[in-house]
């Protein structure tokens, strides 16, 4: 069988069954959204979501202090038009769901002068409370005031920032959304993107005890995470963003994890032409050279740009003039480089959006929008350890986002807005060493050889969410702003995974030592997951109060999948097509939420925040591969390569196929045909719980400028597990099937490594069970302090620095086997970081701006292979990474880093403004070790694996009116 042609076309005749399904899948998507709707419009409010509006409140009096209602209070900008309410009895007004802008306040009322307040500075999340005195008037009289925007939200619990427009195009950044989380409180990247050396790339980051997987990740309001990869779905046009909202702790109940929210507010046309075009370029000519004698030894060329383009336009403004806008984006991001080895690699990405947004009547307005990524990547994976044969190439097949939403204003106390969307993320990876040849990789070198994985994946969501508020200003004897929502999302997994020729070989420092015979895996897994918040705010005097409960229900199933027999061993591994699996459990959590703000000095400039809270995390797509017969299988024998050929065949397998057998996954070897997989989920499983408790004081030191200081105290639990499990007698093995220790050393480069590790008393069962582990918790805690300086009078700046601790605890019961136990049950020592970024507007249309990023080095760690003889003649695998020094004890370097821009700014009078742009990043072109290989019996063991790319200028041009 020829497995280039084969793959193309089974992964045709997939698609073709996927998009049937689809089509039924939609229908009964599209009835139970609309069911759902029509149930909760006519049953409850919900809450605006917030995630991409700003809000107005505040009380009109007269100058002796007494309330004014009816007072007429029109909000206008130059972009968006006008918005009309009343003071109610109390004098109250409020403007909810505000699209960001500069606005002007004017307030009427008969016998009193016209009061105006001008340049309102609305930004994504904000919550002005404004407190307005009206005169009496003689005559017709104006009072005009220009605000002074506060920088102190008294209504905010969470820690995060929410980041401008001016800090999107001003700060120096590769232009993608991980390198704006850098910049961040709170936040370390696992990578330095240097001026779009990683660009194309989604960067792990980890944040308060939480890593990218607990992240969720927003656009406009709409979840957009891959429920399969939890990840962001695609990637971006970076000039399509308006602003981007962060939040990393202190969440209400609209938020569900406690990890990273990312909201990506896309920019939307007004009543006035806005456009802007770019062009960015930087390449080898425009680099330095920061190799080390080390690297120069090594022959290494070192991490580099080898060309980077980035280019695009946008454009905007209004069909009908306050009815009816329009806006249009196109952009492109072409990165060439080449890794510390010298292999090539490139991404692509490009992006087309749109969106329509219309004023229905004066209390109804909608908006749709339509956003296409795509990309392309060619040697993906790239590196020291994978020469080009191993890498991937990558395509996309069709990712597509749209959005939906409707917003109408039933009173000035009664809101309610309705988003749909549909996403659907699809791409196609591809070895470049071909379908042919066979994968392998050295346990001891860490070398890639021969080969990689084909694979193919398609993942479309549909969201439904409803959410609106409620106001009342005579309950309890102060004002209550209910907030309600309803939100359904159906997400499917859809990937296909096969290594060539179902075969993987493993080697010992060259020589042939394991190899593994494979099925193909055909995932077409689903969830539903319905969700509800209801939260209060209520403000008496000085303090206000938040109570909140958030709502999960999660439940994910498999539908029927066909794998074929395995290329390389068919008769333990026979084709089937396994039935559709209802894995028995679901996730229901509740999570309630508690905070208050107080203003401690009466003039809202100072601030006392504390937030108490439970999130749950999400399911992902893949939970149910462990019941699923179509998941990827495999089996694992000593192989001895008879012919010299370096190509495994059945025979050259020790004891294939089951007197040999060392390790296997994702089937049963005694029961190959069994449509019926020998793994379990408990019933009771539930989420992994985090219970957070934040305080925090933040105070307003001059016009624009406040200082912050927050505590945050995390615990996480309830973790899930897989424990080895007997399906028949219905047992699992527990710390008392474990003998041991068996102690052993090594003597490598003239240095002795003692270790130890357990074998089982019996042979492995076949079966895995998950469930929520026992006595397993993880702790954490971190002080942070801030500086945020708003732009005006020329500057604008940003600062942080953050101490944390971290520590992860198995407890007594909290693990199975004892292996390498003791030294993972330690605490990482304290992590510290800083940054600074900073912007100032010069004579003569110049602007410097800069970002300043110093942390302590990451742990290093050390390890050595072993041989585990005992473990394999029990069903455990013939070899094991044991882990030599405790988390911490050895780390990479304390690392900084600095880019600086200086900008010219051209204005072409009524034409618009021409700005030309030079960038430098790294700036003093340091060569911080980022990696080393830590295996300390190879001969690569301390051998350089990544440096921080070298000083790159990158030149710009941009057009904007």
């Amino acid at each position: 069988m020829n497995v280039r042609s084969a793959l193309p076309a089974k992964k045709e005749k997939i698609f073709l069954e996927l998009q049937e399904r689809e089509r039924k899948s939609m229908k009964s998507a599209l009835c139970l959204i609309s069911t759902v709707f029509v149930f909760f419009f006519f049953l409850s409010p919900a809450s605006p979501a917030q995630e991409q509006y700003g809000n107005l409140r505040g009380v009109v009096v007269d100058k002796d202090g007494a309330p004014l209602p009816g007072v007429s209070l029109v909000l206008e900008s130059a972009k968006y038009g006008l918005r009309t309410t009343v003071t109610s009895e109390a004098g109250i007004f409020r403007f909810i769901n505000i699209t960001p802008s500069i606005y002007t306040l004017k307030c009427e009322l008969p016998g009193f002068k016209t009061y105006i307040q001008e340049s309102l500075d609305i930004r994504v999340g904000s919550n002005f409370n404004l407190r307005i005195v009206m005169e009496l008037a003689v005559l017709q009289e104006e009072v005009t005031v220009k605000a002074e925007s506060p920088v102190v939200d008294t209504k905010k619990t969470s820690a995060g920032v929410n980041v401008t427009q001016e800090a999107l195009q001003e700060i120096p950044s590769a232009r993608d959304p991980w390198v704006i989380l850098q910049q961040v409180p709170g936040i370390l990247m696992a990578d330095e993107n240097v001026g779009g050396s990683r660009s194309g790339i989604q960067t792990l980051f980890y944040s308060k005890g939480t890593d990218y997987e607990s992240a969720m990740w927003n656009m406009d309001g709409i979840p957009i995470t891959d429920r399969t990869s939890m990840g962001s779905s695609f990637y971006y046009d970076f000039d399509s963003f308006e602003e981007i909202n962060i939040t990393t702790g202190g969440q209400d109940a609209t938020v569900q994890t406690p990890g990273v929210s990312i909201n990506f507010i896309t920019r939307r046309g007004g009543n006035r032409f806005q456009g802007m075009a770019r062009f960015y370029f930087a390449n080898d000519d425009l680099q330095a050279d920061n190799r080390t004698e080390e690297l120069a030894e090594l022959g290494y060329m070192g991490d580099q740009i080898d060309q980077m383009l980035d280019y695009g336009f946008q454009l905007g403004g209004p069909i009908i003039k306050d009815k009816l806008w329009f806006w249009l984006g196109f952009g492109v991001q072409d990165s060439r480089r080449l890794t510390i080895t010298g292999y090539p690699t490139q991404y692509q990405l490009y992006n087309y959006n749109a969106k329509l947004n219309v004023q229905l009547s004066s209390k109804n307005r909608a908006e749709l929008a339509l956003y296409i990524p795509r990309k392309s990547a060619y040697g993906r994976y790239a590196g020291p350890f994978n020469p080009p044969e191993t890498t991937l190439d990558q395509k996309d097949d069709g990712t597509v986002y749209i959005k939906l939403e409707d917003e109408h204003i039933f009173s000035p106390d009664f809101l309610l807005s309705l988003k749909l969307s549909y996403l659907n993320s699809a791409f196609e990876m591809y070895p470049q060493g071909g379908l042919d040849a066979q994968a392998g990789y050295d346990l001891v070198t860490g070398m890639m050889s021969g080969t990689n994985s084909y694979g193919f994946a398609k993942h479309p969501n549909y969201d439904a969410k409803l959410d609106g508020n409620f106001f009342s200003d005579r309950l309890l004897g102060g004002t209550n702003e209910l907030r309600f929502g309803l939100e359904y999302l159906r997400s499917k997994g859809h990937g296909f995974i096969r290594d060539p020729g179902d075969i993987w070989k493993y080697y010992r420092n060259g020589s042939p030592f394991l190899g593994y015979v494979e099925r193909e895996q055909n995932r077409q897994a689903h969830l539903d997951h319905f969700s509800f918040y209801l939260t209060d705010s209520f403000t008496t005097g000085r303090l206000t109060l938040n109570l909140g409960l958030r709502g999960d229900y999660q439940k994910p199933w498999i539908d029927a999948s066909p794998v074929e027999a395995s290329l390389s061993a068919p008769d333990l591994l026979p084709a089937l097509t396994s039935p559709a699996v209802d894995p028995g459990f679901v996730f229901f959590t509740l999570s309630p939420r508690i905070g208050f703000t107080f203003d401690l000095t009466g003039d809202a400039k100072t601030m006392l925040r504390g937030n108490i809270a439970r999130y749950s995390d999400r399911l992902g797509n893949y939970v149910t591969d462990l019941i699923n017969p179509a998941q990827f299988a495999g089996a694992g024998y000593f192989w001895k390569d008879l012919n010299g050929d370096d190509r495994i065949t059945t025979n050259e397998l020790r004891g294939y196929p089951l007197d040999g057998l060392l390790d296997w996954y994702g089937f049963d070897p005694w029961n190959p045909t069994a449509l019926e997989t020998p793994n379990a989920i408990d019933e009771n499983l539930k989420s992994q719980l985090t219970d957070e408790i934040l305080v925090a004081v933040e105070r307003e030191m001059f016009a624009d400028f406040s200082l912050a200081g927050t505590l945050t105290l995390r615990r996480m639990h309830r973790f899930t597990w897989e424990v080895m499990y007997d399906k028949e007698t219905n047992t699992k093995i527990t710390q008392e099937d474990f003998i041991g220790p068996v102690s052993g050393s090594l003597i490598y480069e003239g240095r002795t490594y003692n270790y130890e590790y357990w074998y089982l008393n019996q042979y492995r069962p076949a079966g895995s069970f998950m469930e929520n582990a026992p006595d397993r918790q993880r702790d954490f805690s971190s002080v942070e302090v801030t500086a945020a300086k708003r732009l005006s009078h020329g500057w604008m700046l940003n600062a942080s620095f953050a101490y944390q601790w971290d520590k992860f605890s198995y407890g007594e019961k909290g693990f199975i086997d004892p292996t390498n136990i003791k030294i993972n049950d330690a605490a990482t020592v304290g992590i510290w970081m800083a940054k600074l970024n900073f912007l100032f507007e010069l004579p003569w249309g110049l602007a410097f701006s800069g970002f300043a990023n110093a942390r302590q080095g990451y742990n290093l760690g050390e390890q050595i292979v072993a041989d585990t003889p005992e473990r394999a003649a029990t069903g455990l695998g013939a070899y094991f990474y044991l882990d030599t020094v405790q988390p911490g004890a050895k780390r990479l370097p304390d690392f900084v880093n600095v880019d600086l821009s200086l900008s010219k700014k051209l204005r072409l009078k009524s034409y618009g403004s021409l700005v030309l742009e030079v960038d430098a990043f790294n700036i003093f072109n340091s060569s911080h070790t980022l990696g080393r290989y830590n295996l300390a019996n190879s001969p690569d063991y301390g051998q350089i694996t990544k440096i921080l790319n070298p000083r790159v200028i990158r030149l710009g041009i941009k057009y904007q009116f």
